[in-house]
């Protein structure tokens, strides 16, 4: 025992208060801690340790020297655990394995085994366990040759793990990816910084995935699908990609499979489809979808859709974006079946939405076409078959419809019915 003396009396200091004392962080791992503030009595000197890591948790006995399965600490954060205490090693499982008190953080493992923040060799050392990524930013570029699953981790605060660019490097691979930002800004610069490409014949996964600062001379600088692939993305953001040719947010490249649900497609650029760009063949179902605020210098400003491309869409909401023709949408192929379609907010200078696809018959099925100044639909060439869409909301569109007859534009605004237009003439159904 040791006696303090103090100004104004004395205090009882036992082997847990004097370790504590001589700790450098009296509240760090390793220092005992004990209840005098409490309950107005000394600590135990021992503690008991149950799981016979040399670390202790609950009270033991109050007689030194401690009896065999208790030690002289109390710094196990989970004494049923033994790799959990002051020594353990950090993994990425959200538990805190060294006691720190700290989130896991910039650390990467697969199955059972660590590899401190290297991302890169978790992949390279193969297996069927996913890839476990925690909060932080890993600055490597993910050239993939192999099946993966890349499972991120979730803050508490919302914050995911962001890794740099990634890239399909073999055909016909099974890839997943939940939770993930990829942001090329972390990824060394190469003359090809798309998001996420996707190769022949692949499929891919992603779930909670964001997608963001792709840069392309060529299409797909967001996410580049190609030839064979087939592609489900549920949830996420795609923002503030550029592509030199076509395809700022998304491209498919020949005939592809590709499912959007609940993403957030905003403020990318292209040429061409700024947005969205399928104009190859294939399946493409959009659920969900916010377009907006994307930019193209030429068509499609929000989607363009063309080639023998078949186009299910179900909730979408387009608005605010920019083009020289079809500032939201921009239809030069394929057949659409829009349902629930919001259409509102482009300004003046070229139409919502632009059809140019002869022999070619589009579907909007109920929703919202308004307050678009510079026109709801133009028709150069096709169809178009409304069914309970809104078109005189307020503002109203600046007209309804502009279809070409023999080259001569025609205004058409509609008077409340179900209606077809094509380029010869718009009537009630």
């Amino acid at each position: 025992m040791v006696i303090w003396l103090l100004w104004g009396g004395c205090a009882w200091i036992g082997p847990a208060e004097l370790a504590r004392a001589t700790c450098d962080d009296p509240t760090g791992p390793g220092c005992p801690t004990g209840p005098t503030a409490d309950t107005g009595e000394p600590p135990p000197p021992c503690y008991l340790d149950e799981d016979g890591d040399r670390y202790g948790g609950a009270p033991g006995s109050a007689v030194l020297p401690c009896p065999e399965g208790q030690v002289e600490n109390d710094a196990d954060c989970d004494d049923s655990d033994s790799t959990v205490n002051p020594d353990g090693i950090e993994q990425c499982d959200g538990i805190d394995s060294d006691c720190d008190g700290l989130p896991d953080r910039d650390l990467v493992s697969r199955g059972l085994t660590p590899f401190g923040s290297d991302l890169r060799a978790a992949i390279d050392a193969g297996g069927p366990d996913p890839v476990v990524v925690c909060p932080g930013t890993y600055p490597v570029t993910l050239l993939l040759d192999e099946d993966v699953e890349i499972q991120g981790l979730v803050g508490a605060d919302g914050e995911r793990p962001r890794v740099g660019r990634v890239s399909l490097t073999s055909t016909a691979l099974a890839v997943t990816m939940r939770h993930v930002v990829v942001d090329v800004e972390a990824s060394p610069p190469t003359d090809q910084n798309r998001a996420f490409q996707v190769s022949e014949g692949s499929t891919v996964t992603l779930e909670d995935v964001d997608l963001r600062n792709g840069v392309t001379p060529t299409v797909g600088a967001g996410l580049w699908v190609r030839n064979g692939a087939t592609v489900v993305y549920d949830g996420g953001t795609i923002e503030g990609n550029r592509a030199d040719e076509r395809g700022g947010g998304v491209e498919g490249n020949g005939f592809v499979s590709v499912t959007l649900r609940g993403v957030h497609v905003v403020r990318n650029e292209a040429p061409d489809g700024a947005g969205l760009d399928f104009r190859s063949s294939g399946e493409v179902i959009l659920e969900d979808l916010v377009i907006e605020q994307n930019t193209a210098t030429s068509g499609g400003g929000g989607l363009l859709m063309g080639g023998t491309t078949t186009l299910m869409g179900e909730r979408l909401e387009i608005r605010g974006n920019n083009a020289a023709r079809g500032k939201g949408l921009f239809l030069t192929g394929g057949v659409a079946g829009l349902t629930d379609l919001v259409v509102e907010s482009h300004s003046a200078g070229a139409a919502a939405i632009e059809i140019d696809s002869n022999f070619v018959s589009h579907d909007f099925v109920r929703g919202r076409i308004s307050g678009n100044a510079g026109g709801g639909v133009m028709i150069t060439a096709g169809q178009i078959v409304s069914a309970g869409v809104e078109w005189n909301g307020v503002p109203d569109n600046t007209p309804d419809v502009t279809f070409l007859f023999f080259g001569l534009p025609v205004e058409y605004d509609n008077e409340g019915c179900d209606f077809t237009c094509n380029n010869l003439a718009c009537s009630c159904n």
